[in-house]
């Protein structure tokens, strides 16, 4: 029997927009970082169609979000209790900037 925690990680949206909204995925269903990305932004995009917030649904579509802290292999690598990733759509990114709780 699998730990369900293993093969799972947890990502968190580091956007003045879209702070505060998270997803675990299963690393086993993705294969890149822009895998990742794209089942957020789905995600995102089905969220906000079910509750007829067309102009959120429109700002996931103009974003370019991006993971810069980490490679794919360093995902597949982490520890999932200790280190958390963080999805940004800043054109400048400081790590210390893209905890949950900063101030925006």
């Amino acid at each position: 029997m699998e730990h369900y925690g293993y093969y799972h990680r947890t990502f968190f949206m580091s956007s003045e927009l879209f702070r505060g909204y998270n997803v675990t995925l299963d690393i086993r269903t993705v294969d890149s970082t822009q895998d990742i990305i794209h089942v957020i932004k789905k995600r995102l995009t089905q969220l906000f169609q079910s509750q007829t917030l067309s102009y959120l649904e429109d700002e996931v579509n103009k974003r370019d979000f991006h993971i810069h802290s980490h490679s794919f292999e360093d995902i597949l690598l982490l520890d999932t209790d200790v280190e958390p990733v963080y999805i940004c759509d800043h054109n400048h990114c400081d790590p210390c900037d893209n905890q949950p709780n900063a101030s925006i």
